[in-house]
């Protein structure tokens, strides 16, 4: 798919940030007058991004020079999701560009060809990933793009009327446009504050995208949050046990989540769900770093959630383990977020808990925990999660259950959540 309407045909185009998202757009750009990749850092930009934006004539320039020269209402701004959208002097550039010529690669992408395809939307505070993973296994004729991690840029040109499954991000939200057939709201709590400058704006930056959709769904917990939406619709937690209750309570409300969507797009679209939804979804893999048992002999069950990265997360997997001895891994970028979340969790753990600190932000975690009445048993620091793991098998007083479940994204020094994931996984299976 190359063809663009006039939002691309015959303008500038400059992409913030030399992201995978953009990176995967770049290519479509030859309509294009003139195509500029814009960086914090020229130096830092490696060599393969160096290369494709020369293959396909994209200069690179540093941000500072993009905001000097206050970038015309003609050019598109295209943001990869990270690019910090609210800084002072981003922000100061932007503001004499019209709404409709600030975009991401994914809204870009929706607004061009999305009327040939049912679109979903799913955006959370936690559980988006899981529940667009199992909304796709629902539907096999579906693409599953987005925030997940593969850009939709990236892939081949579906047959019309496949329903692409997008997830989005917070940092995509926030100049989100396109009326989604369905929006998916998993949840809604504190995260990204440092980056969206207060709780009330990353909620409103949220529901932006969810309130523009045709329909909506959500959980009960949500429900006056989309109450005003014409076709809002609430999934309830069932009075009594479904199939679905197999799973910690956090992936069955998110399974009951994407099982009401696949249903609502079969009533809607046509869409094909598999012979066996329920057990489809029982059966589905657990995702690398959403609370994935790694097996060791050591007496211990460790599980991998490395990608709660907020503490609504950590406190969704301390929960499902509420009845277990545990060992909690804390720690990361310190994103400003309040812990109120999992210390209610770990209050209402009916057995003894212990954590290891790990950098950025772990004892700071651990200080904040103590101050609201959490009783920690045992309290220990490590400078990264191999060291952790460790710690752990040397000190725990009994066979426990141990989240490595951070309720902080990963420090750049320790690369990204994939990478302690591996280290975590390595580590445990070293014994």
């Amino acid at each position: 798919m190359t063809e663009f309407d006039p939002l691309i045909a015959g303008r500038s185009v400059d992409l913030l940030g030399a992201g995978i998202d953009n990176m995967a757009l770049l290519p479509h750009l030859t309509d294009a007058s003139q195509v500029r990749v814009w960086v914090d850092d020229i130096d830092a930009v490696p060599d393969h991004i160096r290369q494709e934006c020369a293959r396909y004539r994209a200069s690179v320039g540093a941000v500072s020079n993009w905001v000097a020269e206050s970038p015309s209402p003609n050019r598109l701004v295209v943001r990869s999701p990270g690019f910090p959208r609210y800084r002072e002097d981003v922000a100061r550039a932007l503001d004499g560009t019209p709404i409709q010529s600030v975009t991401t690669a994914i809204n870009l992408w929706l607004t061009t060809f999305g009327d040939r395809f049912p679109t979903v939307i799913i955006t959370g505070t936690k559980g988006k990933s899981t529940v667009a993973r199992m909304l796709a296994a629902l539907l096999p004729h579906s693409e599953l793009v987005g925030n997940i991690g593969t850009p939709i840029w990236s892939v081949q040109p579906p047959p019309a009327g496949t329903v692409m499954v997008c997830e989005v991000s917070s940092y995509q939200a926030v100049d989100f446009t396109h009326r989604a057939d369905l929006a998916i709201l998993t949840s809604l709590s504190e995260d990204h504050i440092s980056w969206h400058g207060s709780v009330e704006r990353y909620h409103a930056d949220k529901l932006a995208a969810i309130h523009q959709a045709s329909r909506v769904l959500t959980i009960a917990d949500l429900d006056g949050l989309v109450s005003a939406h014409s076709n809002a619709f609430v999934v309830e937690t069932p009075d009594t046990p479904d199939r679905l209750s197999e799973l910690p309570a956090h992936m069955a409300s998110n399974a009951r989540l994407a099982l009401a969507a696949a249903e609502r797009l079969q009533a809607d679209f046509g869409a094909v769900v598999v012979r066996d939804p329920a057990q489809t979804l029982l059966d589905l893999p657990a995702m690398v770093g959403r609370l994935r048992e790694i097996h060791s002999q050591d007496g211990h069950r460790w599980f991998d959630d490395s990608l709660a990265s907020n503490p609504s997360g950590a406190a969704a997997a301390v929960a499902a383990f509420a009845d277990d001895h545990l060992w909690l891994i804390l720690g990361g970028i310190d994103r400003k977020v309040s812990p109120a979340p999992l210390a209610e969790a770990l209050r209402s753990s009916t057995q003894s808990v212990s954590i290891v600190a790990v950098p950025d932000n772990g004892a700071d975690l651990v200080a904040d925990l103590t101050a609201a009445d959490v009783v920690i048993e045992q309290q220990l620091h490590a400078p990264d999660v191999e060291s952790a793991v460790a710690l752990i098998r040397t000190a725990a007083r009994q066979h426990s259950t141990v989240l490595f479940s951070p309720a902080a994204p990963t420090p750049p020094q320790h690369g990204n959540w994939s990478n302690r994931s591996a280290a975590f996984e390595a580590a445990v299976l070293s014994s």
